[in-house]
Protein backbone atom coordinates (compact mmCIF):
# COMPACT_ATOMS: atom_id res chain seq x y z
CA UNK A 1 0.00 0.00 0.00
CA UNK A 2 2.93 2.54 0.74
CA UNK A 3 4.01 2.05 -3.14
CA UNK A 4 0.24 2.61 -4.43
CA UNK A 5 0.51 5.88 -1.73
CA UNK A 6 3.86 6.85 -3.49
CA UNK A 7 2.52 6.27 -7.15
CA UNK A 8 -0.47 8.86 -6.56
CA UNK A 9 2.14 11.28 -5.10
CA UNK A 10 4.44 10.58 -8.46
CA UNK A 11 7.34 10.11 -5.76
CA UNK A 12 8.98 6.85 -6.79
CA UNK A 13 11.69 6.93 -8.95
CA UNK A 14 10.68 7.27 -12.71
CA UNK A 15 11.12 3.73 -13.80
CA UNK A 16 9.75 1.95 -10.91
CA UNK A 17 6.79 4.86 -11.76
CA UNK A 18 6.60 3.17 -15.25
CA UNK A 19 6.52 -0.43 -14.06
CA UNK A 20 3.80 0.44 -11.52
CA UNK A 21 1.54 2.39 -13.89
CA UNK A 22 1.93 -0.59 -16.14
CA UNK A 23 0.41 -3.07 -13.83
CA UNK A 24 -2.12 -0.16 -12.27
CA UNK A 25 -3.40 -0.38 -16.01
CA UNK A 26 -3.39 -4.26 -16.40
CA UNK A 27 -4.55 -4.81 -12.75
CA UNK A 28 -8.32 -3.42 -12.10
CA UNK A 29 -7.98 -4.24 -8.23
CA UNK A 30 -5.12 -2.20 -8.45
CA UNK A 31 -6.67 0.58 -10.52
CA UNK A 32 -9.85 0.95 -7.84
CA UNK A 33 -6.81 1.35 -5.40
CA UNK A 34 -5.37 3.87 -6.90
CA UNK A 35 -8.51 5.84 -7.26
CA UNK A 36 -9.46 5.83 -3.82
CA UNK A 37 -6.22 6.60 -2.55
CA UNK A 38 -6.76 9.66 -4.67
CA UNK A 39 -10.02 10.61 -3.45
CA UNK A 40 -8.99 10.12 -0.17
CA UNK A 41 -5.99 12.76 -0.79
CA UNK A 42 -8.30 15.07 -2.58
CA UNK A 43 -10.60 15.18 0.91
CA UNK A 44 -7.80 15.88 3.39
CA UNK A 45 -6.56 18.81 1.16
CA UNK A 46 -10.39 20.05 0.90
CA UNK A 47 -10.65 20.00 4.94
CA UNK A 48 -7.20 21.00 5.60
CA UNK A 49 -6.07 23.48 3.11
CA UNK A 50 -2.20 24.31 2.33
CA UNK A 51 -2.76 27.98 3.19
CA UNK A 52 -4.71 27.36 6.56
CA UNK A 53 -2.08 24.47 7.63
CA UNK A 54 0.75 26.81 6.82
CA UNK A 55 -1.09 29.97 8.96
CA UNK A 56 -1.46 26.65 11.31
CA UNK A 57 2.34 26.05 11.25
CA UNK A 58 3.97 29.30 11.01
CA UNK A 59 1.51 30.27 14.49
CA UNK A 60 2.90 27.38 16.55
CA UNK A 61 6.19 28.03 15.53
CA UNK A 62 5.94 31.51 16.79
CA UNK A 63 4.20 30.52 19.93
CA UNK A 64 0.99 32.11 19.18
CA UNK A 65 -2.92 30.75 18.90
CA UNK A 66 -3.87 30.98 15.29
CA UNK A 67 -6.83 32.74 14.29
CA UNK A 68 -9.70 30.84 12.90
CA UNK A 69 -9.46 30.22 9.62
CA UNK A 70 -11.49 31.53 7.05
CA UNK A 71 -10.71 29.55 4.30
CA UNK A 72 -14.23 28.01 3.66
CA UNK A 73 -16.06 31.41 3.66
CA UNK A 74 -13.72 33.11 1.43
CA UNK A 75 -12.84 30.23 -1.15
CA UNK A 76 -16.01 30.83 -3.08
CA UNK A 77 -16.47 35.02 -2.08
CA UNK A 78 -16.23 36.33 -5.41
CA UNK A 79 -18.01 39.85 -7.15
CA UNK A 80 -20.49 38.82 -9.47
CA UNK A 81 -19.27 38.07 -12.69
CA UNK A 82 -20.44 40.08 -15.54
CA UNK A 83 -23.13 37.69 -17.99
CA UNK A 84 -21.18 37.94 -21.15
CA UNK A 85 -20.36 35.48 -23.69
CA UNK A 86 -16.73 35.28 -23.33
CA UNK A 87 -15.07 33.32 -20.68
CA UNK A 88 -14.27 34.56 -17.56
CA UNK A 89 -11.12 33.61 -15.35
CA UNK A 90 -10.96 34.44 -11.76
CA UNK A 91 -8.58 33.29 -8.91
CA UNK A 92 -9.66 30.34 -6.05
CA UNK A 93 -8.19 28.53 -3.85
CA UNK A 94 -8.34 24.57 -4.28
CA UNK A 95 -11.24 22.04 -4.08
CA UNK A 96 -12.08 18.58 -4.34
CA UNK A 97 -11.42 15.76 -6.77
CA UNK A 98 -13.74 14.62 -9.22
CA UNK A 99 -12.63 12.26 -12.08
CA UNK A 100 -11.50 12.09 -15.91
CA UNK A 101 -11.21 9.38 -18.02
CA UNK A 102 -7.73 8.10 -19.09
CA UNK A 103 -6.93 7.85 -22.86
CA UNK A 104 -3.88 5.53 -22.41
CA UNK A 105 -4.20 3.92 -19.10
CA UNK A 106 -4.06 5.22 -15.67
CA UNK A 107 -1.33 7.72 -15.20
CA UNK A 108 -2.11 11.57 -14.97
CA UNK A 109 -5.10 12.42 -14.63
CA UNK A 110 -7.76 15.93 -14.67
CA UNK A 111 -10.43 16.53 -12.26
CA UNK A 112 -13.31 19.54 -12.09
CA UNK A 113 -15.37 20.73 -9.50
CA UNK A 114 -18.20 23.51 -9.74
CA UNK A 115 -18.91 26.16 -7.31
CA UNK A 116 -22.58 25.83 -4.89
CA UNK A 117 -24.27 27.66 -2.85
CA UNK A 118 -22.55 25.91 0.39
CA UNK A 119 -18.91 25.01 -1.19
CA UNK A 120 -18.27 22.96 -4.02
CA UNK A 121 -19.28 19.55 -5.47
CA UNK A 122 -17.17 17.32 -8.16
CA UNK A 123 -17.74 16.77 -11.38
CA UNK A 124 -17.63 13.69 -13.38
CA UNK A 125 -16.87 12.62 -17.05
CA UNK A 126 -20.32 13.36 -18.63
CA UNK A 127 -22.15 15.55 -15.76
CA UNK A 128 -24.01 18.17 -16.47
CA UNK A 129 -23.43 22.13 -16.67
CA UNK A 130 -24.37 25.25 -17.48
CA UNK A 131 -23.76 28.64 -19.05
CA UNK A 132 -22.20 30.36 -15.40
CA UNK A 133 -21.35 27.53 -13.78
CA UNK A 134 -17.90 28.48 -12.07
CA UNK A 135 -15.67 25.48 -12.34
CA UNK A 136 -12.47 24.60 -10.96
CA UNK A 137 -9.19 22.60 -12.89
CA UNK A 138 -6.62 20.46 -10.81
CA UNK A 139 -4.49 17.42 -11.65
CA UNK A 140 -2.36 14.75 -10.71
CA UNK A 141 0.48 14.68 -12.78
CA UNK A 142 1.36 10.74 -11.25
CA UNK A 143 5.00 10.58 -12.89
CA UNK A 144 4.51 13.24 -15.90
CA UNK A 145 6.65 15.34 -15.83
CA UNK A 146 5.07 18.63 -18.58
CA UNK A 147 1.81 19.42 -19.29
CA UNK A 148 -0.89 21.17 -20.68
CA UNK A 149 -4.80 21.92 -20.45
CA UNK A 150 -7.15 23.19 -22.68
CA UNK A 151 -10.62 22.75 -23.80
CA UNK A 152 -13.26 22.74 -26.99
CA UNK A 153 -16.71 23.62 -26.31
CA UNK A 154 -19.61 23.02 -28.78
CA UNK A 155 -18.99 25.84 -30.40
CA UNK A 156 -15.84 25.02 -31.99
CA UNK A 157 -13.95 27.23 -29.29
CA UNK A 158 -10.23 26.47 -27.73
CA UNK A 159 -9.19 27.60 -24.49
CA UNK A 160 -5.91 27.31 -22.82
CA UNK A 161 -6.06 26.61 -19.03
CA UNK A 162 -2.36 25.40 -18.83
CA UNK A 163 -0.19 27.71 -19.42
CA UNK A 164 -2.33 31.02 -19.91
CA UNK A 165 0.55 32.27 -22.04
CA UNK A 166 3.79 30.69 -22.94
CA UNK A 167 4.98 28.45 -25.75
CA UNK A 168 6.48 25.89 -23.80
CA UNK A 169 4.14 23.16 -21.83
CA UNK A 170 5.13 23.89 -17.63
CA UNK A 171 6.40 21.24 -15.59
CA UNK A 172 3.63 19.91 -13.58
CA UNK A 173 3.39 20.37 -9.49
CA UNK A 174 3.72 16.66 -8.12
CA UNK A 175 2.65 15.91 -4.76
CA UNK A 176 -1.07 14.57 -5.27
CA UNK A 177 -3.72 17.09 -6.72
CA UNK A 178 -3.04 20.19 -7.83
CA UNK A 179 -5.16 22.84 -8.67
CA UNK A 180 -5.05 25.50 -11.08
CA UNK A 181 -4.57 29.25 -9.70
CA UNK A 182 -7.80 30.58 -11.50
CA UNK A 183 -11.31 28.98 -11.84
CA UNK A 184 -12.95 29.06 -14.94
CA UNK A 185 -16.71 30.03 -16.17
CA UNK A 186 -18.45 28.22 -18.47
CA UNK A 187 -20.33 30.73 -21.51
CA UNK A 188 -23.36 29.82 -23.78
CA UNK A 189 -21.15 27.71 -26.18
CA UNK A 190 -23.29 24.35 -26.80
CA UNK A 191 -24.37 21.15 -26.04
CA UNK A 192 -20.72 20.35 -24.48
CA UNK A 193 -17.35 21.09 -23.09
CA UNK A 194 -14.35 18.87 -23.08
CA UNK A 195 -11.18 19.35 -21.38
CA UNK A 196 -8.32 17.34 -21.91
CA UNK A 197 -4.93 17.10 -19.99
CA UNK A 198 -2.01 16.63 -22.23
CA UNK A 199 1.32 15.07 -20.78
CA UNK A 200 5.14 14.04 -21.22
CA UNK A 201 7.92 13.17 -19.84
CA UNK A 202 10.40 16.25 -21.69
CA UNK A 203 8.83 19.92 -22.55
CA UNK A 204 6.57 19.74 -25.74
CA UNK A 205 5.40 23.16 -27.61
CA UNK A 206 1.86 24.10 -26.55
CA UNK A 207 1.20 25.23 -30.47
CA UNK A 208 1.47 21.40 -31.72
CA UNK A 209 -1.23 20.40 -28.65
CA UNK A 210 -3.60 23.87 -29.44
CA UNK A 211 -3.68 22.99 -33.07
CA UNK A 212 -4.44 19.25 -32.46
CA UNK A 213 -7.88 20.72 -30.99
CA UNK A 214 -8.40 23.18 -32.86
CA UNK A 215 -8.54 20.19 -35.53
CA UNK A 216 -11.00 18.43 -33.56
CA UNK A 217 -13.04 21.13 -32.85
CA UNK A 218 -13.29 21.63 -36.57
CA UNK A 219 -14.55 17.81 -37.27
CA UNK A 220 -17.07 17.99 -34.26
CA UNK A 221 -18.51 21.67 -34.16
CA UNK A 222 -21.73 19.79 -35.38
CA UNK A 223 -21.55 16.36 -33.52
CA UNK A 224 -20.26 14.91 -30.10
CA UNK A 225 -17.11 16.04 -27.73
CA UNK A 226 -14.22 14.58 -29.57
CA UNK A 227 -12.95 11.68 -28.11
CA UNK A 228 -9.38 12.04 -27.93
CA UNK A 229 -6.70 14.63 -29.78
CA UNK A 230 -4.14 13.37 -32.58
CA UNK A 231 -0.82 14.05 -30.58
CA UNK A 232 2.72 13.33 -31.70
CA UNK A 233 3.94 10.04 -30.19
CA UNK A 234 5.45 10.79 -26.55
CA UNK A 235 2.19 12.48 -25.05
CA UNK A 236 -0.29 11.33 -23.07
CA UNK A 237 -4.02 12.65 -22.29
CA UNK A 238 -6.72 12.80 -19.93
CA UNK A 239 -10.23 14.01 -20.32
CA UNK A 240 -13.10 14.97 -19.11
CA UNK A 241 -16.43 16.27 -20.57
CA UNK A 242 -19.56 18.28 -19.25
CA UNK A 243 -22.91 18.31 -20.78
CA UNK A 244 -24.32 22.19 -21.56
CA UNK A 245 -28.13 21.43 -20.35
CA UNK A 246 -29.02 23.25 -23.43
CA UNK A 247 -27.74 20.50 -25.50
CA UNK A 248 -29.21 19.43 -28.58
CA UNK A 249 -31.50 15.54 -27.72
CA UNK A 250 -29.04 12.85 -28.37
CA UNK A 251 -25.98 15.20 -28.40
CA UNK A 252 -23.06 14.55 -25.69
CA UNK A 253 -19.91 12.84 -25.32
CA UNK A 254 -19.22 9.49 -26.66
Amino acid sequence: MWKLERFVLGELPAEELALLRDRVEADADLCRQVETLRQGDADVRLQYPAPWMARQILARAAGVAPARSRWKQIRWSLAPVAAVALLAIVALPGLRDGESTRIKGPGASLTVHRRTADGSEGLRDGSTAQMGDLIRLQYVAAGAAYGAILSVDGRGAVTRHLPLQGDTSPRLETGGITPLETAYELDDAPRWERFFLVTGMQPFSIETVTAAARAAAVESKTGPAPESLDLPEGLEQSALTLIKLDQAPGAGAP
